[in-house]
């Protein structure tokens, strides 16, 4: 194919050249990651796991492995994706953006925000869960509207929960190593909701941790 690329042309003056399966090692060529923005693969996920797949099957591929195991860079740069491409303002909030485009931004005691991925309209919609039990809703509307809506809740609401909800709080802590009592009970949610595709050691960190956490209770 990079032969058919550099064949001349009068109205051909750049070959744009994208390397899909990784095999250009240290060359400084577009890779698959760069179309999604995220430079690298995500942990888990290898060149051979994405090499003779379609670029939307890596896409999706890349979005459940980065959720199945968290990584810190990955989410957070799936966030900024999310903003730069539907002009929205996050307000900072630590969203975790799950397969099915999806959001959610645990804030502890079993407390999790759930902003569904907008429909074909546009639209979205918001609520909280507490202990599987729904709070609080946000009504459809304008993503950017929901959005809105979350975080003044958050501020009126859950400023004692800011720890966990502001991004730039977060970063502060994240990065520490994971708590015994998080292990214990990120372990049993595990056990309880039988899933055996995810893989905790004790070096996870606090944030990584905390996601799983949000995802699972």
């Amino acid at each position: 194919m990079v032969g058919r690329g550099l064949r001349l042309h009068p109205d051909k003056t750049d070959l744009q050249l994208i390397d899909c399966v990784g095999i250009t090692g240290k060359l400084n060529i577009c890779t698959a990651p760069d179309l999604f923005g995220i430079g690298k693969l995500p942990k888990g996920m290898t060149q051979a796991d994405i090499q003779g797949k379609r670029i939307t099957e890596i896409e999706d591929m890349i979005e459940e492995v980065a959720n199945r195991q968290p990584d810190w860079k990955i989410n957070v740069q799936l966030v900024e994706l999310f903003e730069q491409n539907g002009k929205y303002d996050t307000h900072n909030v630590n969203y975790i953006i799950m397969p099915d485009g999806s959001m959610l931004c645990s804030i502890g005691d079993k407390r999790v925000i759930k902003v569904r991925a907008e429909d074909i309209t546009g639209n979205s919609y918001a609520y909280m869960v507490h202990d599987n039990t729904i709070v609080w809703t946000i009504q459809p509307a304008p993503m950017q509207e929901v959005l809105d809506g979350v975080y003044n809740r958050l501020v009126c609401d859950y400023q004692r929960a800011k720890n966990l909800w502001d991004l730039e709080l977060v970063k502060r802590w994240g990065s520490l190593p994971a708590t015994l009592s998080q292990l214990s009970y990120l372990k049993k949610l595990i056990r309880r909701s039988h899933r055996n595709d995810i893989r905790v050691d004790d070096n996870i960190s606090k944030y990584e941790a905390s996601v799983l956490i949000g995802q699972l209770a």
